[in-house]
C-alpha cells in the first residue's frame, strides 16, 4: 500500500510540473497590441493641408486591391535585411491589412477630391461610378534602414464608357521611422494618403466623364443606358 501511494505520488508531481511550467509561461506573455491604419481627417496636420479643390464632385470605387501573400497575416510585418522579414505575434492588425488599406485609402481619397462619393467595392451601389480605380501593391512594410516603403501600381477606369484614363506605378517613401510599432503604422498611414495623392492627381487630370442623359418617358429601354 505505501509503495503504491507513492507511485501515485510521483505520478501526480510528474502530472503538475508541465502544468505549472506553462501556467508561468503563459502568465510571463506580454499583452498583444493592435493597430489600425488612419485616414488624412484623423491626423490633424494632414487635413489641415489637404484641402480638395473646387471642381464637379465625382464619384470613385476603389475596387479590392490585391496584395503580396507574405502581407496577408494578422501580425505587423517589418523587414531585417532584404530576403528577411521580422513578424512579432503581440503586435497585429485589428482587421486584414487588405481592407484597412481600402478603407483609407477611400478616405484620403474623398478628402482629396471633391466628393463625398469615395467607396470600396464591392458595395450597393445608392449612386453611379464616374472612375473605379484598381491596384495591386507589391510592396508596404518597414526596411530594414528605417524606411517605410509603399509600393504599387494601379489603374484609372471611366466607368460608363469602361476607358482607361491612366496606368501609373508608383514607390512611395516616408524615411528615418523610428523602430516602434506605432511609429511604424502612423508612416505606414501617411504613405496610404501620399499615394492616394498621386491617384487623385491623375483622377483630376482626366477628362470629365460622359454625362449621363435621363431618358424621356417611352425612351427607356431595359438594359440600354445613354450618356453624353
Amino acid at each position: 500500500m505505501t509503495d503504491l501511494c507513492a507511485t501515485l505520488r510521483r505520478l501526480l508531481l510528474l502530472l503538475l510540473v508541465p502544468v505549472v511550467a506553462a501556467c508561468t509561461i503563459l502568465g510571463d506573455q506580454p499583452p498583444t497590441n493592435f493597430f489600425v491604419l488612419t485616414s488624412m481627417s484623423e491626423r490633424p496636420a494632414d487635413a489641415a493641408a489637404a484641402v480638395a479643390p473646387a471642381g464637379a464632385e465625382v464619384a470613385v470605387g476603389i475596387a479590392p486591391v490585391e496584395f503580396p501573400a507574405y502581407l496577408e497575416r494578422r501580425e505587423i510585418i517589418k523587414r531585417s535585411s532584404s530576403n528577411e522579414l521580422v513578424i512579432d505575434r503581440f503586435y497585429q492588425w485589428a482587421s486584414p491589412l487588405r481592407a484597412d488599406f481600402e478603407r483609407v485609402l477611400a478616405a484620403d481619397l474623398g478628402t482629396l477630391l471633391p466628393t463625398r462619393r469615395a467607396v470600396v467595392l464591392p458595395f450597393r451601389r445608392a449612386f453611379p461610378l464616374d472612375y473605379e480605380v484598381r491596384m495591386t501593391v507589391d510592396r508596404f512594410e518597414r526596411q530594414a534602414d528605417g524606411t517605410v516603403v509603399l509600393e504599387a501600381r494601379w489603374v484609372v477606369i471611366e466607368q460608363l464608357g469602361e476607358r482607361t484614363v491612366t496606368v501609373r506605378d508608383a514607390r512611395i517613401r516616408v524615411p528615418a521611422v523610428v523602430d516602434t510599432y506605432p511609429a511604424i503604422v502612423e508612416a505606414m498611414s501617411r504613405a496610404v494618403g501620399q499615394l492616394a495623392a498621386e491617384v487623385a492627381h491623375d483622377i483630376r487630370a482626366a477628362p470629365p466623364p460622359p454625362r449621363r442623359v435621363s431618358l424621356g418617358p417611352g425612351q427607356a429601354n431595359a438594359g440600354f443606358s445613354r450618356w453624353s
